[in-house]
């Protein structure tokens, strides 16, 4: 089950689904659940605005319903701050936008929600319809935003000289761009053997651990995930239902790497979480890479996928070369390349 099977019964229910669509419980944020009828398209999260940005909510709930090929929005706003002007901003913010857009707008607060647009309000239920299946389906809902940060820590405790002897052996052994490639697939292929039954997709932080032979495995793919081949090798593979795996995998990769070896597997986690729709471990991962290699070109490109608002749905792995370090520009459309209908 993911969000496109999900069944919300009423106001309550959705936001008790929230957590389970974002994969942790919002705080002082405000939430953007795009939708094409009645089918959820996207769901997205922001900061929860000062008062005095409030201003631009309008045009991004606008960009995130074109972008996504919606055709109206929810807005949910979670406040920590009781005195927080929310529910006058909220109606500012409305009318500016046509009604039509703006199915909803709900405030969260207090352990109590209620809805801009007229008198509805109750108490916040944790064990609605929609959360006992998400649960029973195996959705997640980490406790805050920082815990899906902790998916994506290098380790502070691993031997860079291990890393440095397995560079040295992987370089007498796999010189060339086709050894690389095929012996991240190797890996790969076997990691997915290994690893295909329940549980192989759990967020949690000891959820994923195959028992691969030894430590240099999992030196091999950190090191592999900094070469063009070994790179392009993974993304190649990466597709929608491969995805929950990849985030696991690549999440238990980097968090057993120095973090001087783990801007490859930071910037592969990054676009699994991408491809499984998780924007807030793919934002993650972008700015932590780019903080360790800011001219790492894929941590550049994530971080434009948020920017542009790029749909996972845009995935094409068969678009991905055998040398392939960066996302494919088509994914961002003419301004990437030449414009569009110029000579």
């Amino acid at each position: 089950m993911d969000a496109s099977t999900l069944r919300i019964s009423d106001r309550g229910d959705l936001i008790a689904a929230v957590p389970y669509l974002l994969g942790f419980h919002p705080q002082h944020s405000l939430v953007i659940l795009v939708l094409h009828g009645k089918r959820l398209v996207v769901t997205a999260r922001i900061d929860l605005p000062e008062p005095e940005d409030f201003v631009h909510v309008p045009g991004f709930v606008t960009k995130m319903i074109n972008a996504n090929g919606g055709d109206a929005a929810v807005i949910i706003a979670f406040v920590d701050d009781s005195d927080h002007p929310t529910e006058w901003l909220f109606a500012l913010c409305c009318d500016v936008l046509p009604r039509e857009q703006v199915r909803d707008a709900l405030v969260v607060t207090d352990g109590r929600w209620f809805s801009v647009f007229d008198d509805a309000a109750a108490v916040c239920d944790d064990a609605t319809p929609s959360v006992v299946a998400a649960v029973m389906h195996g959705m997640v809902a980490l406790p805050s935003r920082s815990d899906v940060g902790r998916l994506a820590l290098p380790s502070v405790q691993e031997d860079t000289t291990a890393f440095a002897a397995v560079l040295l052996r992987l370089a007498g052994e796999h010189p060339g761009d086709a050894d690389r490639h095929e012996r991240m697939d190797r890996l790969l292929d076997a990691i997915a053997t290994e690893c295909s039954g329940p549980g192989s997709s759990d967020r949690s932080e000891e959820g994923f651990e195959p028992s691969l032979a030894g430590a240099d495995p999992w030196i091999e793919l950190a090191l592999l995930a900094g070469t063009a081949a070994g790179r392009a090798a993974a993304l190649a593979r990466l597709d929608r239902d491969a995805a929950p795996a990849a985030v696991a995998l690549w999440s238990a990769v980097v968090r057993r790497t120095p973090a001087e070896w783990a801007v490859g597997a930071l910037c592969l986690l990054g676009t699994a979480a991408w491809v499984d729709g998780d924007g807030a471990l793919q934002l993650i991962c972008a700015e932590r890479a780019q903080v360790l290699d800011p001219s790492d070109g894929l941590a550049a490109d994530l971080l434009e996928l948020n920017c542009a608002m790029v749909p996972p749905s845009a995935w094409d792995p068969s678009l991905v070369g055998r040398r392939q370090t960066r996302l494919p520009p088509q994914l961002f459309g003419p301004r990437f390349g030449e414009a569009a209908g110029s000579g």
